[in-house]
């Protein structure tokens, strides 16, 4: 699938696969991207590396899909939002394939 987007300077393009946005949503990335690239060179650009930035969200994935450590489930993930408005089921976390 090909897209086309206009961007300017200073603008954070985020690329993943459904290991990502199966598991963490929208707002949760945008708030994390604020949060890590807040601290910025003179010039504007965030001081973290875009590897950082890209570990930070695999790590927010990866809890989000996986169980809690005091044994309560996984968090609500777009995936399991959408499988239960889809088909009424309660779930939390990912999906087995992420």
């Amino acid at each position: 699938e090909t897209q086309v987007a206009e961007v300017a300077a200073g603008d954070i393009v985020i690329c993943g696969s459904d290991g990502i946005f199966d598991n963490v949503f929208d707002e949760d990335i945008v708030a994390l991207i604020n949060d890590v690239c807040a601290d910025r060179h003179p010039s504007g650009a965030p001081k973290i590396s875009p590897e950082e930035v890209a570990r930070k969200l695999v790590d927010l994935a990866i809890d989000n899909a996986s169980p809690q450590a005091d044994g309560l489930p996984a968090k609500l993930t777009p995936f399991s939002a959408k499988a239960m408005e889809t088909y009424g089921h309660t779930m939390s976390g990912g999906k087995p394939d992420d």
